[in-house]
């Protein structure tokens, strides 16, 4: 978790109230209109979209469209678990985590292992979690991992020069776990799609930390959602502007959750 300088997501956790707003004025006029070219909306609308189609249709068709991260899932029991700057993830009702068998993957820590460390104490140390990083921890983070159920590893993550989180399953003869939390600074662009898109495998959360510009993000976004992820939670880095947290569900783990579908903004499964 390097800090690296702003060229990311554009929005300022301070201007979120006036993003709300805007966002509800942008999603109104939108709704007025009925299949509206999107050159002939006012400028001020216009220029603050992503036009990926051509037109902005009705709320109730728009797939990508202008807002990718509107969420699609609404979680009955949203959990900020961890550090609230950098290193925290919000989960969809982790008291729902079935204890008798869970597993919970970390990829990327840095020695800083909040989140690990609390979802152990919601679960009462009851999962298996496993931890990787490309850096050897400080004793005090391999201490504090030792005595909550966890297994630490210092490896390259990485399709071409290294390992694959795949390999990680394979190792700990895992084919399921109930949460994959992701910071690898980067590497997720090339690792993530890869892993989920391998039928062996299931995860039912991925709370993942996305670098890059607005369109490699985008890119990364469909490309999950196509995997049947649906997000239920987004918010700007607390450190730095560089990056954006994203918190998916799969679908068929809704239920587990108590979650409740509400919009496949981003493309569905075809």
């Amino acid at each position: 978790m390097q800090r690296v300088k702003p060229t990311g997501c554009t929005v300022h956790p301070t201007l979120r109230i006036m993003v709300g707003i805007v966002t509800i004025a942008v999603i109104l006029m939108v709704l007025s209109v009925e299949e509206t070219p999107a050159q002939q909306l006012p400028s001020s609308i216009y220029n603050g979209l992503t036009d990926l189609g051509g037109y902005v249709k009705k709320l109730s068709r728009i797939e990508t469209g202008p807002f990718p991260t509107l969420l699609q899932v609404q979680c009955p029991n949203l959990v900020r678990v961890g550090s609230v700057v950098d290193g925290g993830k919000y989960v969809c009702n982790p008291q729902a985590i079935d204890t008798q068998k869970c597993r919970i993957y970390s990829l990327g820590l840095m020695n800083e292992i909040s989140f690990d460390v609390e979802i152990q104490n919601i679960t009462g140390n009851t999962c298996k979690i496993y931890g990787y990083d490309q850096h050897e921890q400080s004793k005090g983070i391999k201490d504090a991992y030792s005595r909550m159920n966890g297994k630490l590893k210092a490896v390259f993550i990485s399709n071409e020069k290294g390992k694959r989180i795949q390999d990680f399953f394979d190792e700990n003869g895992d084919n399921f776990a109930d949460i994959l939390k992701i910071d690898i600074e980067g590497a997720e662009h090339n690792v993530l799609i890869p892993f989920l898109s391998d039928e062996k495998y299931k995860v039912c959360q991925v709370l993942i930390e996305i670098h890059g510009q607005g369109n490699s993000q985008l890119h990364l976004l469909v490309s999950i959602a196509k995997q049947g992820y649906a997000l239920f939670s987004y918010e700007v880095n607390g450190w730095t502007m560089a990056a954006c947290e994203y918190s998916f569900i799969h679908m068929s783990c809704l239920k587990q959750y108590g979650a409740v579908e509400l919009k496949r903004y981003l493309p569905p499964v075809k």
